[in-house]
């Protein structure tokens, strides 16, 4: 899988370094996204699990915000539940 999510990387002196906090956010990014992919949910899925907005969940997913850690959470837990089985009880007649 390949991730749009690009690092910027600065000139320091000759030699290109990375930011540590756009590192961060984009390993994030990469994360919540393959999750996301590997448990077959689209975006509106898991924002309404996970009670956030989608436009919230897509600027996450693309490196252009950095989420609190209650909001990668709840992304996280939302996947989670949406991947167990659904257990329905049966009456015996």
């Amino acid at each position: 899988m390949t991730s749009d999510v690009r690092i910027p990387k600065v000139r320091v002196a000759g030699r290109w370094h990375v930011d540590a906090l756009a590192y961060a956010t984009a390993s994030i990014a990469r994360g919540l996204r393959g999750l996301r992919l590997r448990a077959g949910l689209t975006q509106a899925e898991v924002a309404r699990r996970a009670r956030i907005r989608v436009e919230t969940l897509s600027r996450l997913e693309n490196g252009r915000a950095n989420p609190t850690v209650g909001t990668v959470r709840k992304i996280v837990r939302a996947i989670e539940r949406a991947k167990r089985p659904v257990v329905t009880r049966t009456t015996r007649a």
